[in-house]
């Protein structure tokens, strides 16, 4: 189960700039702990939350609520303090088929 944790942890890190920091650190431990299990599993875990939810994890889609709460248990449980931030999101949605006229 660690090795799931840091998988989401080190996805988070590959996407920062940390590979310009002025000083070294050893990222060895992290490195391995993520494993193609571990990144699988939670691939896995949010097909099944997309698949709960009519296919979708869609931005304003309950399957991106639950998709949010997967992803910050998995931060929380990993010792992260998480703040969940709103903000607004302008879609266009189609609520009745086109009609030529």
């Amino acid at each position: 189960m660690k090795a799931i944790k840091y998988t989401l942890i080190a996805a988070a890190i590959a996407a920062s700039h940390t590979g310009w920091a002025a000083v070294p650190i050893d990222t060895t431990a992290l490195r391995d702990a993520v494993t193609v299990g571990g990144i699988q599993a939670h691939l896995q875990a949010l097909q099944d939350i997309a698949d709960a939810n009519g296919e979708t994890r869609a931005a304003s889609t309950t399957g991106y609520e639950d998709s949010v709460h997967y992803v910050v248990a998995m931060l929380e449980s990993a010792g992260y303090d998480v703040v969940i931030q709103p903000f607004d999101f302008p879609y266009f949605m189609e609520i009745s088929p086109a009609q030529l006229e």
